[in-house]
């Protein structure tokens, strides 16, 4: 017997009362859980495979090489942390493998640290000239950081105790509840600014701060909505003939050079993806 598949095969829904009972219960079959709020379909959906409880995504930021920490460089330059500041900072933009910061530090041993940033100064500084943005890119261009690796945490403990946000000092508490309370992208944008130079997180605290960052920035982006106007230069995005010329007329709308509607931060950024993304299919 030959069989075909259906292109709409139908889905049970099932409602469930709380996540956690979705994890007991699904998958099985064509049978979908169906939840009373929506961020927990979210988060069903963003668990990996095999999590037996709701886990959430959070940031690794402790990805330093060991050969590009400062107590490497330090013991192998043989001088004081503060001294192998600058030329950790010269392996770490040079991307150095552990062997040639080995061969570097040796040198620094040798011949000084001063010396040796003085020598690799050019080389940093061709680095520097190659990775710069372009004067077309650079309105689109953000310092904003982009984590490298990611990690997931149970939302709960299995015990019946506060779990890990409740057992934090009230003070990291406070960060987060301030994260929630942000309601648009430029406040948070702000926040995650001052917050990022804050030095006294350990790796599991910085990791859920962040998470709980991106979770709210995704959260405002997709409520935020494009004007009549915004939608009509969008629409000229994806028709335009001449892209080159309507991109130079969009930037001067930008910089109020052509009088027009003012928009929003956050619609001149799906207005520029969007002109980025025509100009690669060209």
């Amino acid at each position: 017997m030959h069989w075909t598949t259906q292109p709409y095969w139908p889905r049970y829904a099932v409602e469930v009362s709380t996540l956690e009972g979705a994890f007991e219960d699904f998958p099985h079959g064509d049978h979908a859980p169906v939840f009373p709020r929506q961020m927990d379909r979210a988060i069903y959906e963003e668990t990996p495979f095999g999590f037996p409880v709701p886990a959430v995504a959070h940031e690794v930021r402790a990805t330093c090489p060991r050969h590009l920490t400062l107590s490497f460089v330090a013991r192998r330059a043989r001088c004081t942390r503060k001294e192998a500041a600058p030329l950790a900072d010269s392996l770490a933009i040079l991307e150095a493998d552990e062997h040639t910061a080995r061969v570097i530090c040796r040198w620094a041993a040798v011949r000084g640290v001063s010396a040796t940033v003085d020598y690799l100064y050019p080389f940093v500084l061709g680095v520097a000239q190659v990775e710069q943005v372009s004067e077309e890119d650079v309105m689109t261009h953000e310092s904003e950081y982009v984590p490298e690796t990611l990690a997931y945490h149970p939302m709960a403990e299995e015990s019946k105790g506060p779990d890990w946000v409740e057992r934090q000092p009230s003070w990291f508490q406070r960060l987060l509840e301030s994260i929630r309370a942000c309601k648009t992208e430029e406040a948070l944008t702000a926040l995650g600014k001052a917050y990022y130079q804050i030095k006294s997180l350990d790796e599991n605290q910085s990791g859920v701060l962040w998470s709980f960052y991106h979770a709210q920035k995704v959260y405002i982006l997709r409520r935020q909505h494009l004007s009549a106007f915004a939608r009509k230069l969008k629409a000229r995005i994806e028709a335009e003939k001449n892209l080159p010329a309507f991109g130079r007329q969009l930037h001067r709308i930008q910089k109020g050079e052509i009088e027009a509607p003012a928009l929003k931060p956050h619609e001149w950024r799906i207005l520029w993806a969007a002109y980025h993304a025509r100009k690669a299919q060209l």
